[in-house]
């Protein structure tokens, strides 16, 4: 029995090779002619037939190019906390002769938002003091009750 079910299987196995081996021959053998179209079924053409690629490719507009715009402030890769943060609101901040900070007051500050009530339900800018003027900001309850304004 398992002889019988062994030499089946070597038969299945011997005809599905056969068929890839033509197939493999007749792929090979394929070629394309440069003129055929491989959409164009019929042997005729329709000259009445819209050519949407032709359409596209006459009517095509380049789309814009994005451009990176260039914000207000400026986010320094220096130590953090040791400059007086500055608060404002509608990019009043700008009219400051400083427009930089810290990235990492940025983070302290976001860190300080989530822990006290006088940040919630407030937008504001910010910036810093250049280093070695003004108090280094400590008391971040006092910094965001500064800011009257919610959003």
């Amino acid at each position: 029995m398992r002889i019988r079910i062994i030499s089946k299987g070597e038969e299945a196995t011997a005809e599905l090779d056969g068929k890839m081996k033509k197939f493999t021959e007749d792929a090979i053998k394929f070629k394309m002619d440069d003129t055929a179209d491989l959409y164009d079924f019929d042997d005729e053409k329709d000259e009445n037939k819209l050519d949407f690629k032709k359409i596209v490719s006459e009517n095509w507009i380049e789309p814009p190019k994005r451009e990176r715009k260039r914000k207000a402030g400026g986010l320094q890769d220096k130590e953090g906390g040791v400059r007086e943060i500055l608060v404002g609101k509608d990019d009043e901040l700008l009219q400051t002769e400083t427009r930089t900070i810290a990235r990492a007051d940025v983070v302290e500050v976001c860190i300080q938002a989530l822990q006290f009530e006088e940040a919630k339900f407030k937008a504001f800018d910010l910036s810093s003091k250049p280093e070695g003027t003004g108090t280094p900001t400590k008391d971040f309850k006092a910094l965001f009750s500064q800011i009257t304004t919610r959003f």
